[in-house]
């Protein structure tokens, strides 16, 4: 298995909520980031797109998870009709 697909895979089996967490060695993320988290549900993506769209921000952007910046991108991979982990991926 890829590296790749090892991390399709995580994304896959975790909420964002545990995500986040595994990334803070067991902290549970503040108010801010689980606001977000429920404003991208509510347009739409599913947990393992929304997983890659954490870990994504969180990459380009040295841990900093931006709200604007999620929610646009949120916003486009819903009506592109992103649902798994793969298909968001792609469009990175």
């Amino acid at each position: 298995m890829t590296k790749r697909e090892k991390l399709i895979e995580y994304f896959k089996t975790v909420t964002p909520e545990e995500f986040l967490m595994d990334l803070q060695k067991g902290s549970k993320p503040i108010e801010a980031d689980l606001k977000l988290i429920k404003e991208i549900r509510e347009i739409g993506l599913s947990n393992e797109a929304i997983n890659v769209l954490i870990h994504y921000i969180l990459i380009k952007s040295d841990m900093k998870l931006n709200k604007n910046y999620a929610l646009k991108i949120a916003a486009h991979w819903n009506r592109k009709r992103v649902t798994t982990a793969d298909e968001a991926m792609m469009w990175l």
